[in-house]
C-alpha cells in the first residue's frame, strides 16, 4: 500500500486537513480533449496549470495495488451508476464505446486541504499508467462502469518478441547504421569453428 507523508497524516488524523483526488486524463483523439482533468470535490480546483472540474460523486477511485517493492501496479476507477446519472445503461455504454480510450494516460493525484481556509496543504501522486479496459457492471439493481488502469512497470515484466528491422538498427546506431549494411557484412563473413582463427591459421608450432 503507498503510503501518506507523516506530516500529512498527522493533519489528516486530527481533523485539520480534508482528501480531494484528482484525475487526469489524455483524451486526444476522442472528442472530449477539453475535458479532461477531473477532481472529486465540488466546482473547480486550478493545480499546475491545469484546471480540474469538479465532479462531485461521479466517481470513485478504489485502492491502488502494489507489488512487494511498492510500485503501483493497478487502479481501478467506477464511475457514478447510470441512474444517478439520469442516464439509461445502455446510453452510458454508447457513449463509452465510441472514445478511443484504450491506452489512454491516466494520472491519478491525492490532494489535501485546510478543513477551514480550503488552502491546498499538500499533493501526492498515487498511480500513473493507462486505460486497459472498461467493464460495465449490473448488480443490485445498480449499473455503473469500472475504468481498469495498468502501471507502465507492468511493461517491464511481460514477454514478447522483438523483430530487429532497419528502422529499430538505425535508432540504436545512428542515422547511417542501417540494418541493410549488417545483412551484407554477415553474409560475407567467414565463420571459424574451435580454436581456429584468421591468426592461428597463419602460423604453425615448432615441434
Amino acid at each position: 500500500m503507498l503510503s501518506t507523508p507523516a506530516i500529512t497524516q498527522e493533519q489528516f488524523d486530527n481533523g485539520r486537513a480534508k482528501v480531494g483526488d484528482l484525475l487526469l486524463f489524455d483524451l486526444s483523439e476522442t472528442g472530449f480533449e477539453n475535458i479532461k482533468a477531473f477532481f472529486s470535490g465540488a466546482g473547480e480546483l486550478v493545480y499546475n496549470s491545469q484546471t480540474y472540474i469538479g465532479a462531485d460523486g461521479m466517481f470513485e477511485v478504489g485502492p491502488v495495488s502494489a507489488n512487494t517493492e511498492g510500485v503501483a501496479e493497478s487502479l481501478s476507477i467506477k464511475l457514478a451508476s447510470a441512474q444517478s446519472l439520469g442516464l439509461d445503461p445502455l446510453d452510458l455504454v454508447t457513449s463509452i464505446e465510441t472514445l478511443k480510450y484504450q491506452g489512454k494516460t491516466v494520472q491519478f493525484t491525492r490532494a489535501y486541504f485546510d478543513v477551514e481556509t480550503l488552502v491546498l496543504l499538500s499533493v501526492h501522486s498515487r498511480f500513473s499508467g493507462y486505460i486497459d479496459v472498461i467493464n460495465y457492471v449490473d448488480s443490485d439493481d445498480e449499473f455503473f462502469a469500472e475504468i481498469i488502469c495498468e502501471s507502465r512497470s507492468l511493461d517491464f515484466s511481460r514477454s514478447g518478441t522483438a523483430v530487429m528491422d532497419d528502422i529499430n538498427q538505425r535508432s540504436i546506431g545512428g542515422a547511417d547504421d542501417g540494418f541493410l549494411k549488417h545483412v551484407q557484412n554477415t553474409a560475407a563473413k567467414k565463420i571459424y569453428w574451435g580454436r581456429s582463427t584468421p591468426q592461428s591459421l597463419g602460423t604453425s608450432r615448432g615441434s
